[in-house]
């Protein structure tokens, strides 16, 4: 059974650090400018907040380093074919049901993004405040796992994050305010975070029976091996 705490650690971890910027936002922007351009030797600090946002992407990109069920179903080390047969039919109209929430979900983050393109270019908000955004929703993500999620309860209505059709969406979610600021830095973060979300969709297409609980033995409550947070039937 895998460990909940790390989940738990993240959540605690993120909230930490939207509060401690939202703060030096409102309060003391200037502070906030020096601390994210400050000097460690050769790199600055946003170099290596950069790096380590890299990092995490690519975690979930391989199947050796990505452990979890609910990002990593999409990988055969995660799927555990159900003993009793199922119908193949069943599954593939479980798939178009969940594929039709997907995109409504995906409907309502491009309306989202669209009115931030809207504030930002009426100059409402600023560049700073794009960052802020993605920080918040770099929060948010954490936020929806370990607390209550929209997409969870209005949208997609999947039962838990395991089960979820559009998990491996988040960093593309986090990043896609990025489009309006164009430099290497966010670029970077937002194409490596689109890879994720092309791989996510192009196995899913291929291998739609790794995302079903009628097909894959994982995904029911039963016989899940994590301890779910959010899940309605536990």
């Amino acid at each position: 059974m895998i460990e909940r705490k790390p989940i738990r650690r993240k959540f605690i971890f993120r909230t930490i650090v939207f509060l401690v910027i939202l703060y030096l936002y409102m309060f003391n922007l200037e502070m906030l400018t020096e601390i994210i351009n400050y000097r460690l030797g050769d790199v600055k600090v946003y170099h290596v907040i950069w790096l380590l946002l890299m990092l995490e992407m690519l975690q979930i990109l391989l199947p050796k380093y990505n452990r979890h069920i609910s990002c990593g179903k999409i990988f055969a080390r995660h799927f555990r074919e159900k003993k009793v047969p199922y119908d193949k039919k069943e599954v593939l109209e479980y798939t178009k049901k969940y594929n039709r929430r997907a995109g409504w979900a995906g409907f309502f983050w491009l309306t989202l993004l669209f009115l931030i393109g809207i504030f930002y270019f009426a100059r409402i908000i600023d560049l700073i405040s794009i960052h802020l955004i993605a920080v918040f929703f770099y929060f948010s993500d954490e936020f929806c796992i370990n607390v209550w999620c929209p997409f969870r309860a209005w949208i997609v209505r999947n039962k838990c994050c395991n089960a979820c059709r559009i998990y491996n969406w988040s960093h593309f979610m986090i990043f896609s305010p990025f489009i309006f600021i164009f430099s290497f830095w966010t670029y970077s973060l937002l194409v490596m975070s689109l890879v994720i979300f092309i791989q996510w969709e192009y196995l899913h297409y291929k291998y739609p029976e790794r995302f079903s609980e009628l097909s894959n033995a994982n995904l029911k409550c039963g016989d899940c091996p994590e301890r779910v947070q959010n899940c309605r039937f536990v």
